[in-house]
């Protein structure tokens, strides 16, 4: 025997009273604006990514600062030979079963013919001018297309 089977039960009974209808929820979205000089120093990066996320939310281009806790940038020519070492570097980072993108995340951007490499925050810091790439981090930003974008802007 449970527990509960031993546990002394008492009857319930519902009050008798009449529950209104209610009517449909209604969300209202007001617009607000903050003064950024009321922000806490603390706190301006954390309002600053809150209004980032909520321009996603608004299908809006995301402006995505580099370096802190998020990634820095490698930025490439994209081509035949770029497309090579991302698949060499996919073989070589492979363990086991792994995903074909084993190399890391490499955004393509087609209209300039760029591959974006995101690479550990710190990164820029370490790096030394090269001929080939270019890496970024803070201050710089990376922009985000809307997240229902599928296709590049232009004709």
């Amino acid at each position: 025997m449970s527990i509960a089977q031993q546990l002394p039960q008492r009857a319930m009974t519902a009050p008798e009273r009449a529950i209104p209808q209610a009517g449909p929820p209604i969300f209202q979205q007001q617009p607000f604006e903050v003064d950024p000089a009321s922000v806490a120093p603390d706190m301006r990066d954390l309002a600053t990514r809150v209004r980032q996320l909520m321009s996603v939310r608004r299908d809006q281009v995301l402006q995505l600062p580099l370096g802190g806790n998020f990634f820095d940038i490698v930025v490439t020519a994209s081509g035949p030979e770029a497309y090579a070492a991302v698949s060499v570097m996919d073989g070589i980072q492979r363990v086991g079963d792994e995903r074909a993108d084993a190399c890391g995340p490499v955004i393509e951007d087609p209209q300039r013919s760029w591959l974006i490499w995101l690479v550990p925050p710190g990164t820029s810091e370490q790096w030394a001018p090269h001929r080939y790439a270019m890496c970024l981090g803070r201050p710089h930003h990376l922009a985000l297309p809307a997240v229902t974008s599928t296709e590049p802007p232009g004709p």
